[in-house]
């Protein structure tokens, strides 16, 4: 049986920028304007009335399961009511930070909505034109389609806001308008034209939001909804020129977000969230022949590197850093993906797609299961995928290493550099992570259950955030502090034999802390067997009989055989822990943590549903 190790020795003795210049050129309104002049509206959506479409989707193999359970979930809330969603839950959130309960209710009417159009689409009978009708009508009932967590309270009727679930809704209704149409009654059509115009299209284009100029994924969320619904339904060509250009000119702070070799701190989970919309957005203005694929969004270099974040960033199969609140697991709807790697020709991201989807098509959405089934296509050549050896995203400073890349269970360390002042921030300048079988044996907590809380100045209160949640050091009892000055100064270096990846960490501590510098080291060895990992702390301090310690988190059981050695549980890993023979210093694994119950990430779902 082969072991891994991991050396810790402990001996006492870059930074991200923002694009220069701009990626994404601003488009002029008169240059949208004369695009959309040019041609003749057309969505590439089905209508409702294209059944050949719906007949043959709904019988592929790739979607019959889904198909099937969706029929069944709408027969069964046809004699069910959506829930009443009531002000006083709605200011739950602003009374005591819950902003679960009330999410809860919108996601229930969500699951009205989808299960009604598609049962529908499919069936082609009318049965569930009349449900669809009544959710609807509840949609545009209501008082805000915001969420709680995103207003200060009940909403003022005359200012709307504009959040990640207004957009969505905004979208929703515009897809369920476009493609039932006149299956719909004309005052339904006309009532959700009115709603989208009052609190979508004419806030957008007369006031100024927050997220306009965010460089995280609410930008590419909110921009990439409105563009698409206005699309489906605005047939007033000034004012979606107008739409398109202000999304488009607001969409280069989306892209200033991600570093030049396409990584963000945010995660492989808000990497899904934010740039699928903008990838949607893109993949609607170039087939749409009101734009003609004049209008590309897709022509940036660093929309490329984008794309192709999730295969560099890969630990195993399914399984992603989980630095910041991104969580380490994402199920990607591989159909817009597919869109971006078709349109940029990108061939390793579309044998990664291949490689990674599975046998089952997404039927939980109409918008969804669109894009899937006009957009994932079989790969027409077998080109099998393989990861590289090493990735490193130079910007944010996260490093990924892989003992051997053509074994996808293999032995893969991610090393993270970056500063504590990045969007959904944790203090863990110098954090690691290592992943071997398919999970990460040292890992990270990722995101608690999202409240009021841990998006206040009460955050690093919470051990998911703080730094003693992750494996980095602590100096004489301290940890390190919150801020982009708390930074690593990154550099990585790598040989067929060893990966290094080295960062000075020292400004990410307080001055109590003492330290004159703190320097770490991981290096990753090929050989011998599966590989093994080092990890070198260099630590100079100005206080006498100053203490230095490492938290370790882990998922597993640990088991400590004898002082300086610990292995997992039913796991052939086994760490070893040495010190410094000039300081002598004892070498106890007395602060490996076992991730606590309620530091858990949220539920993967929960993005996409637009938590913040």
């Amino acid at each position: 049986m082969v072991s891994l190790w991991l050396l810790l020795i402990i001996c006492f003795l870059g930074s991200f920028t923002a694009q220069a210049e701009p990626v994404l050129p601003a488009w002029s309104l008169e240059q949208v304007h004369k695009a959309i002049q040019s041609t003749t509206a057309c969505i590439p959506y089905p209508t409702y009335q294209q059944r050949e479409f719906w007949d043959h989707a709904g019988k592929l193999p790739l979607f019959r399961e889904g198909v099937e359970k969706i029929q069944a979930e709408a027969e069964g809330l046809k004699s069910t009511d959506p829930p009443f969603l009531r002000a006083s839950k709605y200011l739950d959130f602003q009374r005591n930070g819950d902003r679960e309960q009330y999410q809860n209710l919108l996601s229930e009417r969500a699951r009205f909505l989808n299960a009604f159009s598609l049962a529908e689409c499919f069936q082609g009978r009318g049965d569930y034109l009349d449900p669809l009708m009544d959710i609807l009508w509840a949609y545009c009932e209501e008082s805000d389609w915001c969420y709680p967590a995103h207003t200060k309270g009940l909403v003022n009727p005359p200012l709307p806001a504009i959040d990640l679930r207004s957009t969505r809704v905004s979208l929703d209704l515009a897809v369920a308008d476009y493609v039932f149409n006149d299956a719909l009654l004309p005052e339904v059509r006309q009532r959700i034209h009115y709603e989208l115009q009052q609190r979508t299209f004419l806030p957008f284009l007369t006031r100024e939001f927050g997220w306009m100029t965010s460089r995280h994924n609410w930008n590419a969320v909110c921009n990439g909804n409105i563009i698409r619904a206005a699309l489906l339904v605005i047939e007033d060509r000034d004012q979606l020129a107008q739409i398109i250009t202000r999304a488009q000119n607001s969409l280069e702070y989306f892209l200033e977000g991600f570093d030049r070799d396409g990584g963000t701190a945010e995660g492989i989970g808000y990497w899904n969230y934010g740039f699928s919309h903008f990838v949607q957005a893109g993949w609607f203005l170039n087939s749409c022949s009101r734009t003609a694929g004049q209008l590309d969004l897709f022509a940036p270099q660093l929309v490329k590197d984008i794309a192709c974040f999730p295969m560099r960033a890969e630990l195993s199969p399914g399984m992603y850093p989980s630095f910041s609140d991104g969580g380490e697991k994402v199920e990607f709807s591989f159909g817009w993906i597919s869109a971006v790697a078709e349109a940029c020709g990108l061939e390793d991201l579309k044998a990664f797609i291949q490689a990674r989807k599975g046998p089952k098509g997404s039927v939980a959405s109409l918008d969804g299961f669109l894009q899937e089934a006009l957009l994932l296509k079989d790969a027409e050549t077998a080109q099998p995928f393989l990861a590289e050896k090493s990735n490193f995203f130079s910007g944010i400073e996260w490093f990924i290493s892989r003992a051997d890349p053509a074994e996808t269970d293999g032995l893969v360390i991610a090393a993270q550099g970056g500063n504590n002042g990045e969007n959904h921030n944790h203090n863990d300048v110098g954090n690691m992570i290592l992943h071997y079988k398919g999970e990460s044996i040292l890992a990270d907590l990722g995101a608690p259950v999202y409240d009021r809380g841990f998006f206040s100045s009460r955050r690093y209160s919470y051990l998911a955030a703080r730094s003693l949640g992750h494996s980095v050091p602590r100096v004489h009892g301290i940890e390190q502090i919150a801020g982009a000055q708390a930074r690593a100064i990154a550099a990585v270096t790598r040989t067929d034999e060893v990966d290094t990846f080295r960062a000075d960490i020292t400004s990410a501590y307080p001055p109590a802390a003492g330290l004159k510098s703190l320097v770490r080291t991981i290096k990753l060895h090929r050989k011998p067997g599966d590989g093994w990992v080092e990890v070198r702390d260099d630590c100079s301090v100005s206080i006498p009989d100053a203490t230095f310690e490492s938290a370790l988190i882990t998922y597993g059981q640990i088991e400590i055989a004898k002082p300086g050695w610990c292995g997992f549980k039913d796991s052939t890993v086994r760490l070893r822990s040495l010190t410094s023979p000039k300081k002598g210093l004892p070498c106890l694994f007395k602060n490996l943590i076992r991730k606590p119950k309620n530091c858990g990430p949220p539920r993967p779902n929960r993005l996409s549903e637009g938590w913040h």
